[in-house]
């Protein structure tokens, strides 16, 4: 049985994250982005430059579920960094 599974991000120069509760808010140089994960059953804490994501005695699909989180916030900070780029594609098919 696993007591806790913890995953941690490091926070860039140039990044700053705020965290309020569950609610984690990434500012950067290309904008602000915002993502709630109020419905997850985990713990959110900074410690420095570093963001832990915590879950305790955890059971089945929530053993994923730090690394899940951890790779939101990864996306996030990649989004107010480098950004994305969105190509919208139109196919056009008649039956």
């Amino acid at each position: 049985m696993v007591l806790k599974n913890l995953c941690t991000i490091t926070i860039p120069e140039g990044v700053k994250c705020e965290l309020v509760g569950k609610k984690v808010t990434i500012t950067g140089p290309r904008g602000t982005l915002f993502r709630d994960f109020a419905h997850t059953h985990c713990e959110l804490e900074m410690v420095g430059a570093e963001v832990l994501v915590t879950v305790w005695f955890p059971r089945g699909q929530q053993k994923s579920l730090p690394r899940t989180i951890t790779a939101h916030i990864q996306n996030l900070i990649t989004g107010v960094t480098k950004g994305y780029l969105y190509k919208m594609r139109l196919a056009y098919a008649h039956f």
